[in-house]
């Protein structure tokens, strides 16, 4: 059956997500963190495992305004590596934040592949674990809320990939079957685990070429250009 509907997660899909928060993570380590012997890296490294288990509790258990994540974020940063600056986590917080959002971006070819899905009538939707507020904003400063049919979000359903009830959402919201769709995502569990149990054929978004988890039949690539060939295997690819 021909593809009706591409989904497609958007933060580190569509939008460059990791771009904005690697600038942002940068800038506050250099002005408050740097004079210290930590490296980047494993500042970094720590930022991304609370971030996660965070997001978690804000997103999935719904116990943390998005606030209260940024600001226990660092706090707890500070903690684990013990140290006492004369700046508050609510002020490293907020200067992450700041930069964080003067540095969205799209993902290279994201629009040409967009403008592309649309030219052949393809309807497009956003299926995403991020709040309705913050990914309306987010579309609209990438200026590609235009070529957007439908945007799902976590707090809409009341619950995220890579749960059943989001995908068939969607699907209830573009008026189209499992196998009329497709799914587009970078995450392996959220994305292509998710898609694949909603019986969705899933395209993984592999940007840095890591392995595959397990064998879960998906469609594969490693980026968004040239447009024709990602959109070939988005719209061709085996199911």
């Amino acid at each position: 059956m021909p593809i009706a509907v591409a989904l497609f997660d958007l933060d580190d899909t569509l939008f460059d997500h990791h771009h904005a928060t690697n600038v942002a993570l940068k800038t506050v380590f250099q002005e408050y963190i740097a004079p210290s012997d930590i490296p980047f890296d494993d500042f970094a490294s720590v930022h991304l495992e609370l971030m996660d288990r965070l997001h978690h509790q804000h997103m999935v258990l719904g116990r943390l305004s998005l606030g209260q994540v940024r600001e226990i974020r660092f706090e707890q940063l500070l903690a684990h590596f013990g140290l006492d600056l004369p700046h508050t986590p609510a002020q490293l917080a907020a200067r992450q934040r700041s930069v964080f959002l003067e540095n969205r971006r799209l993902i290279d070819g994201a629009r040409s592949l967009l403008e592309a899905l649309r030219a052949q009538g393809i309807q497009i939707g956003i299926v995403t674990n991020n709040m309705l507020n913050e990914q309306i904003d987010k579309l609209a400063h990438l200026q590609i809320a235009n070529l957007i049919d439908q945007l799902i979000t976590v707090d809409m359903v009341g619950a995220g990939k890579p749960e059943p009830d989001i995908f068939h959402y969607a699907l209830h919201r573009h008026h189209c079957k499992p196998e009329q769709a497709v799914m587009v995502g970078d995450s392996w569990p959220n994305d292509v685990i998710g898609a694949h149990r909603a019986g969705i054929r899933p395209v993984w978004l592999n940007r840095h070429h890591q392995a595959r988890p397990d064998a879960t039949p998906c469609v594969e690539i490693h980026q968004l250009t040239p447009t024709d060939e990602a959109l070939d295997a988005i719209l061709n690819g085996p199911v």
